[in-house]
């Protein structure tokens, strides 16, 4: 017996305050079960796109993961961003200095890096 999408709903309009909140754990914990499974596949070279990570101007942007580390227990890239975003800006939200180099971001956590297929 497979349960379907209508199920799940069904019994989510009729569930009680605390079950709820049961769900409402287990989906947020899946959650993070399906971003560190994506964010272990990640690996240099990749084409992503930054997502869910402060300060906001860098959500939406694209790049290729130049080098992964550990940064203080927590898996990290330097992502060189695409050509198209407005250097000048992010420069001097980063503070680097204007070069003919890929702008490149460090520091990013690969749990707010979604795989982009090139």
């Amino acid at each position: 017996m497979s349960v379907t999408i209508t199920d799940v709903m069904t019994f989510v309009s009729q569930a009680d305050e605390g079950t709820l909140d049961q769900l409402s754990l287990a989906i947020q914990q899946r959650r993070e079960v399906v971003k560190a499974i994506a964010a272990a596949a990640l690996k240099e070279g990749d084409v992503v796109e930054i997502h869910g990570i402060r300060p906001a101007y860098l959500k939406g942007m694209r790049g290729r993961i130049v080098t992964i580390e550990t940064v203080r227990k927590t898996r990290c890239a330097r992502v060189a961003l695409d050509s198209p975003y407005d250097r000048s800006t992010v420069r001097a939200k980063r503070r680097q200095v204007p070069s003919d180099e890929p702008l490149t971001v460090d520091g990013i956590p690969l749990v707010c890096l979604r795989k982009i297929e090139a």
